[in-house]
C-alpha cells in the first residue's frame, strides 16, 4: 500500500466516524424533540383543545396540527431507517459499510425532508394564521351563537364557540378579546341576546379549581352583582386575545425552532457522509 492511500483511507475512515458521530447526535436531539413534540400534540388537541379550537373557528387553517404530524410522522420513519441499517450492519460485516453508508443517507434524507416540511408549515402557520386570529375571534362574538337564547340564564346551554371562550376566559381569567369591560359583549347586544351582559366565564369563580370551565353557570360565580359592575376583585379585567396568541406562537415556536436546529444538524451529517461516500 502506497504511503498516500493509507494517509487517504485515515482520513475517510475519520470522515465517517465524525460523520456517524453526527448521526448520533440527530438521533438522539431528534428523539427528544419527538417525545416533547408528542406533548406539545397532546397539548394541542386534549390538554388545551379549547384554544385551538377558538382559533380554528377564528381561522380556518390546521397547518399547525400539520407540522406536528409530519414532525412526528418523519422522526419516526427516520429512526425506523436507522434501526434498519444497524441490523443490516450486524447480519453481514462484508458489506456492512456500504450499508450503513446507505442507511445514514436515507436516515438523513428522510429528516431533513420532515424537519424542512414540519419547519415551513409552521413558519406559515405563525406568518399567516396568528395574526388573522384577532379579528376571527372578533367577528366571532356578534356573528356567532355563543349559547342557546331560549336556554336559562342561570344555567344557559353553551354552543361549542361560547364553550371555548368560556375554557379561554376562566383559564386566564379575562374577558372579550381586546376591548376592556366586556365592550365586545355590549357591541354584540349580547344582553338582548342571552339575558345577562357578559358571559359567567369573565367574573371570578367561587372555585375556579373545581369548576367546569367550558359550562360555566351562575351558581359558579363568586359575586354576579358585584362582576357586573366590573369591579376589579370580581371581573376579570385582563382581555384574551394576547392569551391566545402567545399560546399558538409558542407551539408554533417550538415546532420552528426545533426543526431548524435539527436541519442544520442533518445537513452537517449528510454533507459529511456524502463526501466521505465521494472520496472512498
Amino acid at each position: 500500500m502506497a504511503k498516500g492511500e493509507g494517509k487517504g483511507s485515515g482520513i475517510i475512515g475519520c470522515l465517517f466516524c465524525v460523520s456517524l458521530i453526527f448521526g448520533i447526535l440527530v438521533s438522539v436531539v431528534a428523539l427528544i424533540g419527538l417525545f416533547v413534540a408528542i406533548w406539545h400534540t397532546w397539548d394541542l388537541l386534549y390538554g388545551n383543545d379549547e384554544l385551538l379550537s377558538l382559533a380554528n373557528l377564528a381561522v380556518d387553517d390546521e397547518r399547525l396540527e400539520d407540522a406536528y404530524y409530519v414532525f412526528i410522522a418523519f422522526t419516526l420513519i427516520a429512526q425506523f431507517l436507522s434501526c434498519v441499517g444497524g441490523r443490516n450492519k450486524q447480519s453481514d460485516e462484508g458489506k456492512g459499510s456500504q450499508q450503513s453508508s446507505c442507511a445514514g443517507t436515507a436516515f438523513s434524507l428522510a429528516l431533513i425532508a420532515g424537519h424542512m416540511a414540519s419547519g415551513i408549515l409552521g413558519v406559515l402557520y405563525k406568518d399567516e394564521a396568528i395574526p388573522l386570529v384577532r379579528t376571527g375571534m372578533e367577528s366571532l362574538i356578534p356573528n356567532a351563537s355563543y349559547m342557546n337564547p331560549e336556554g336559562g340564564a342561570v344555567t344557559p346551554e353553551y354552543t361549542k364557540m361560547g364553550e371555548y371562550f368560556n375554557y379561554l376566559q376562566v383559564k386566564y381569567e379575562c374577558c372579550g378579546v381586546v376591548e376592556t369591560n366586556a365592550k365586545e359583549y355590549f357591541d354584540a347586544y349580547f344582553e338582548d341576546r342571552y339575558k345577562m351582559k357578559f358571559p359567567y366565564a369573565c367574573c371570578v369563580l367561587k372555585d375556579k379549581k373545581n369548576s367546569s370551565w367550558r359550562q360555566v353557570n351562575h351558581e359558579d360565580v363568586e359575586d354576579p352583582t358585584r362582576c357586573s359592575n366590573f369591579e376589579r376583585n370580581y371581573f376579570h379585567k385582563n382581555t384574551c386575545y394576547r392569551y391566545e396568541r402567545d399560546w399558538l406562537t409558542d407551539k408554533s415556536n417550538f415546532i420552528i425552532g426545533y426543526n431548524f436546529a435539527l436541519l442544520v444538524l442533518n445537513i452537517g451529517s449528510f454533507g459529511l457522509l456524502v463526501f466521505a461516500m465521494c472520496c472512498g
